[in-house]
């Protein structure tokens, strides 16, 4: 069917016998393509693009209303890996069982669809079709009404500064890629040369697609120091205009959260304050200062932290580093100072980045222990930032996530196997004369997929169930006493720390008087911590004990507190173990 050009550039063509269900292709001389807007691709990215009615799905999400992001737990999966199945399907299944630990908001990595069965996701090339291993688009539907129905909001994760490798037809259809703007990953979207109004429309078209059909909460913009533009208005700045008008609109607010490492606030400041006005951002700096101080680890850019105020301040402040030269980076890097308390920041001890791009994909436990994996999920949990856990981390999953990849292009397997060996030279995990080579030679076979497939039976044995409880009790003290987003300007958020001690503070006051302390003891010895040190000024102060991660429930060695401490002078602190006090005047109330 001959199509019509009209002034702008575009085809189009009414076919009013089209049906859904049925197939079609897009013919440009003599090859056939699929839709770079298909809403669906059975068959993968080489096959046909499929109509689909959106207009029949039976909805029963009309009263949910997701939370303010600064009181929000999130929850970032990836629907692949996340049950042996694969399918968005069987991960519905599982909801049941984080809405019940306090999960909040469940993020999950790109759908869009990519080339093979398994990808992380990042390089989808239909940013409008639910992938097709994973199920269909009423699958989704499905899935985020499940969300809904348990009380919790839907994060889709994004990818607006490129696209994958293998099966994009973009370039085909017009001048939506550029060379100019070059990823890591490949060729960047076009926002600001000749024709980039068609790249941009697309964009904010994507963002409305998943906000209206399938009723998604918020968007994860992958990367975003990637998405960039010249423009008069930044791309950003116009799709966070839109989604507010959009908020309005649907009569709920609609989050957008920027993936970045810059610490630099103007992603979330408003646009009046030259902002892009998004809702919330990364903390990079919280991960890599709680993982460089607890592991030891010097190499790549954990050479620029690894010490025990590198912790504070991102606890404190949001971000660790704060202007001034960096190593890693060969220069000046972050904010001289975060303005304001760090509600905005998004934090985590673990996410599928951080653990995947390491070669054989280590999760926190495998590197710190029990133990130490519950000092660094308190950090989290309980401190003033927003936080995300990464799926299986709350059953003390040990399992690895790696890289995976799905190509069927030999040769671009290989050089994304070249890539990464690259990559983890700066953190001397991978040199050609490195003894252990030979275990990271295949980096994208299907084993790396198949060993990161969560192992849903561990979160039903001894220490599996004592994890998931501890981590549930984490989470029931932050609705109580801890919440992300304050409620009272009265109250205030202090650290204290110990560099040589090896212990870390974290006070909640409220109207001058300190309600609640949580301990971290990092070292490998005991330590005794003096009131005077925490600055307490309270005299003759008992205290109600909330937590000690070192008790027989949470499957620790055994606590030595008692459930009421008359702290006079001293508190003894087990290494790699946390303790919640609460001032027994405030437990009282």
């Amino acid at each position: 069917m001959a199509m019509n050009k009209n002034e702008e550039g575009y085809w189009s063509l009414p076919v009013r016998d089209a049906k859904p269900g049925e197939n079609y292709w897009f013919r440009l001389g003599a090859k056939v393509f699929p839709d770079p807007a298909s809403h669906f691709q059975p068959s993968g990215v080489f096959g046909p693009s499929q109509l689909w009615d959106h207009q029949d799905f039976p909805w029963s999400d009309s009263s949910f209303l997701p939370p303010d992001i600064k009181e929000a737990v999130i929850y970032e999966l990836h629907i692949g890996a996340f049950t042996k199945q694969g399918t968005l399907a069987a991960a519905q299944h599982k909801l049941a069982d984080l809405a019940e630990l306090g999960i909040t908001a469940v993020e999950v990595m790109p759908v869009a669809q990519f080339s093979g069965r398994w990808n992380w996701g990042y390089d989808g090339v239909f940013p409008f079709a639910v992938h097709n291993t994973y199920g269909d688009p009423d699958s989704f539907k499905s899935f985020v009404n499940a969300c809904h129905k348990l009380g919790m909001a839907v994060v889709l994760d994004v990818v607006y500064n490129h696209l994958g490798p293998e099966g994009n037809v973009f370039g085909r259809f017009g001048p939506y890629m550029t060379k100019r703007r070059n990823t890591p990953w490949g060729q960047g979207f076009n926002y600001d040369e000749e024709h980039s109004h068609g790249i941009r429309q697309m964009v904010l078209d994507n963002a409305r697609h998943w906000f209206t059909r399938y009723h998604i909460d918020g968007l994860r913009l992958d990367a975003a120091p990637c998405i960039v533009d010249s423009s008069r208005e930044h791309i950003l700045t116009e799709l966070s205009r839109e989604t507010k008008n959009l908020s309005v609109e649907l009569g709920k607010e609609l989050w957008l959260i920027a993936e970045t490492d810059e610490n630099d606030s103007r992603y979330i400041k408003s646009n009046q304050e030259q902002g892009h006005g998004l809702t919330a951002m990364w903390s990079d700096d919280f991960h890599h200062s709680v993982h460089g101080y607890m592991t030891g680890e010097k190499t790549g850019f954990y050479m620029d932290f690894g010490e025990l105020r590198h912790v504070a301040q991102a606890m404190e402040h949001g971000f660790a580093l704060q202007g001034g030269f960096r190593e890693y980076r060969n220069k000046e890097h972050g904010e001289p100072r975060y303005p304001g308390l760090p509600k905005e920041l998004v934090v985590f001890t673990q996410n599928h980045d951080l653990i995947g791009n390491r070669p054989n994909g280590e999760r926190l436990i495998s590197l710190v222990g029990f133990e130490g994996s519950k000092v660094a999920a308190a950090m989290a949990l309980l401190g003033p930032q927003t936080p995300m856990l990464f799926m299986g981390e709350e059953y003390g999953e040990t399992r690895p996530f790696k890289y995976f990849t799905d190509f069927r292009d030999t040769w671009l397997t290989q050089q994304v196997t070249q890539g990464r060996k690259r990559e983890y030279k700066s953190f001397g995990w991978y040199s050609e004369s490195w003894q252990g080579r030979e275990e990271i030679q295949d980096l994208v076979g299907d084993e790396q997929y198949l060993g990161s497939i969560l192992n849903w039976e561990k979160r039903n044995d001894t220490s599996g169930i004592a994890m998931y409880e501890y981590y549930k009790e984490l989470l029931k003290i932050r609705r109580r006493l801890l919440p992300a987003g304050e409620k009272k300007s009265t109250t205030a958020i202090r650290i204290e720390y110990c560099e040589w001690g090896q212990w870390l503070a974290l006070m909640r006051s409220s109207l001058k008087q300190t309600t609640v302390v949580c301990l971290f003891g990092l070292g490998e010895k005991p330590t005794e911590i003096v009131r005077n040190e925490l600055g307490l000024q309270e005299q003759g102060q008992d205290w109600r004990l909330l937590l000690d991660s070192w008790q027989e429930a949470w499957n620790g060695p055994g606590s030595r507190h008692s459930l009421n401490i008359h702290w006079n002078t001293t508190l003894r602190l087990e290494p790699m173990s946390v303790v919640v006090v609460e001032s027994a005047t405030q437990a009282g109330r």
